[in-house]
């Protein structure tokens, strides 16, 4: 194999991992688990919208208190489930974008888009952009 292929192949590789790593975080999320995912102590976090659950955080306790205190509490039995998910970069910076939907008692909550960055395996970004209208009807009920 040439140095070229080598190289295209370790990428595929990193690039398979992060996937697998990322599915695990939303089934974590799903579960409540937030505590096990690898949040940078001075990660920023963004929940856009005009809605009650819009965010604009600093730091990794702030980001799990509002898992705990505001999101899940608000929808208690939220599931994650993953459409799909891209990754670009390598591990000194990580980008990786997942279109994703909700579930609660098995029926759709909300769809959204996350984005974040990744920096030697901690997550030192995130960008959620949810359906506003459907979160907001869902947070109404």
């Amino acid at each position: 194999m040439t140095a070229l292929g080598t190289e295209y192949a370790r990428t595929m590789i990193y690039r398979w991992l992060v996937r697998r790593q990322a599915a695990a975080g939303w089934q974590r999320l799903s579960e409540q688990r937030f505590d096990e995912t690898p949040l940078a102590d001075d990660i920023h976090f963004v929940f856009l919208g005009d809605h009650e659950l819009a965010a604009d955080l600093r730091g990794a306790e702030a980001v799990r208190n509002w898992l705990r205190d505001q999101l899940l509490s608000r929808l208690p039995n939220l599931r994650f489930v993953v459409d799909e998910t891209l990754v670009e970069g390598g591990p000194w910076s990580t980008r990786v974008a997942t279109r994703y939907h909700t579930e609660q008692d098995g029926r759709l909550v909300y769809r959204g888009v996350y984005f974040g960055r990744v920096v030697w395996g901690k997550i030192v970004e995130e960008v959620i952009l949810p359906d506003t209208k459907a979160l907001s009807a869902a947070l109404a009920r």
